[in-house]
């Protein structure tokens, strides 16, 4: 079967890790999945053809459920088409229980340009001419790899925070026809948006564009309770116990509420999960003993960045000692400036409860979440969540947050912002909701499309928002 051995050869040369589920298992699923769509193309509205070049991007196991994700990407002459996605969810007996279909139909006829007359560099250009962004250093190429995608990496222009990742795709367009594009990643350099874009590679011209940071403004806040709310006075205590923090704890959402005004900032220890977290979480190298005593660890990095660079304010990760004791009192009678230690061990605090508490549901490793250390349970590493506090603050950030989900194994990024039009001033680092709402983008993005394809949700009724608004509640 043809589609079945591309299938195999797909899984191997991508690298996709097999994890909880022994390998033939996993692949036993897979092979299921295949044939599932091999037998009813017709059936989803696809010919042989559609059907015939497709590879692996992602295919995990649910442990609670025993069930299988696989994700199947099309190809059009071993050159990725966009967004065309299809996800089979495969029963641990082999049912095929579900199937989510995004490719095009008939690809071939639809195909009205093949011919990349465009290099990457000129093609940074058209996108960053079509954002308006000024280039004020040259461009150039930093690696290329082999393969039809032609996947490039282009550096300089004094217009990103990060390298340029360019590749070729098919770009399915709303009038029906499919163009070859390059597709590229502009992370901005003030962090408020990371622009994949796609760019017709004969013509220059933009063909799609989409910010996968998602905004969230989130108005002005009430002031009816906040007259009511008192400084909070902090008698000094030690912290005997290992790993304690000083913060506004799970269940309570905000100094404000919900058990009533002025709810207190209290001492919580030890609140790692052993499941999602068994080091705890100030570990990254999986064994016993912190690595970092302030606060950083294996799911979250918090520190403030008030000047808006998008690097640590120095000395802005407050210590927790040899014993992890985390206790920076916040008098909300004061400016955000005065408790900046206090916002950023909240921030760390509810980056981690979220973290264990899905994982407990799933988002684990292999289904892509934010972890350093994925401690030999698979998926990709080395994206711990970077949670920034009273970030642009001395520019007068108003009320606003945002959540940056790039795929597996990249790190994304947490921007919290102050509202400067109360007295005090608000700090949205204080308000689980809100850091609960941005995590939630993350883990949507995250798993709609599998772990490697973070670009589903990206039209104008997408379900992202409500179900961060499902999570914060």
């Amino acid at each position: 079967m043809q589609t079945k051995t591309l299938f195999r050869i797909a899984v191997l040369c991508t690298g996709f890790l097999l994890a909880a589920l022994p390998a033939r298992a996993q692949q036993a699923a897979v092979d299921a999945a295949l044939s599932y769509v091999e037998a009813n193309a017709s059936e989803l509205g696809l010919t042989p053809a559609d059907v015939a070049d497709v590879v692996v991007t992602d295919a995990y196991t649910s442990r609670h459920n025993g069930l299988t994700h696989v994700y199947l990407r099309q190809r059009y002459q071993g050159i990725d088409v966009f967004n065309a996605l299809l996800n089979v969810n495969v029963a641990a007996d082999g049912r095929v229980l579900s199937v989510g279909n995004r490719f095009v139909p008939d690809l071939a006829a639809k195909v009205t340009s093949s011919a990349a007359g465009l290099p990457a560099l000129a093609a940074v250009e058209a996108a960053a001419g079509h954002l308006g962004l000024s280039i004020t250093e040259p461009l150039n190429v930093l690696e290329t790899r082999p393969g039809a995608g032609r996947a490039t990496f282009v550096g300089g222009g004094g217009i990103t925070l990060e390298r340029i990742p360019a590749r070729l795709v098919y770009q399915p367009l709303e009038s029906g026809e499919v163009r070859l594009a390059w597709d590229l990643g502009l992370y901005l350099r003030d962090a408020q948006h990371y622009w994949s874009m796609r760019v017709d590679a004969a013509s220059g011209a933009v063909l799609a564009q989409q910010d996968l940071v998602a905004q969230d403004y989130w108005g002005a806040p009430a002031e009816a309770p906040r007259a009511a709310a008192p400084a909070f006075p902090h008698a000094a205590f030690s912290l005997f116990s290992p790993d304690s923090y000083n913060v506004f704890p799970l269940p309570a959402e905000s100094p404000l509420h919900p058990f009533g005004v002025g709810t207190p900032q209290s001492v919580v220890t030890n609140p790692a999960n052993a499941t999602a977290s068994p080091f705890a979480w100030h570990d990254t190298n999986g064994s016993p003993g912190a690595e970092f005593t302030d606060t950083r660890g294996n799911n979250v990095d918090a520190y403030a960045d008030r000047d808006g660079n998008n690097v640590p304010d120095p000395g802005s990760r407050p210590s927790g000692g040899p014993s992890l004791d985390f206790n920076y009192p916040i008098d909300l009678n004061q400016q955000p400036p005065t408790y900046v230690a206090g916002a950023v061990v909240n921030l760390f605090y509810w980056n981690n409860i979220i973290h264990d508490i899905t994982y407990q549901y799933g988002f684990d490793e292999p289904s892509g979440n934010f972890q350093v250390n994925n401690y030999g349970n698979g998926g990709a590493g080395g994206d711990d969540v970077r949670a920034e506090a009273q970030d642009n603050d001395i520019f007068g950030s108003n009320c606003n947050a945002n959540f940056f989900t790039p795929s597996d194994g990249n790190r994304p990024r947490m921007q919290m912002f102050t509202c400067n039009n109360t007295s005090p001033e608000r700090d949205g680092d204080l308000d689980a909701g809100v850091i609960a709402h941005e995590y939630g983008h993350g883990i949507s993005n995250r798993l709609t499309g599998g772990p490697a394809v973070v670009t589903c949700l990206n039209n104008a009724e997408q379900m992202g928002e409500g179900w961060s608004d499902w999570f914060a509640l």
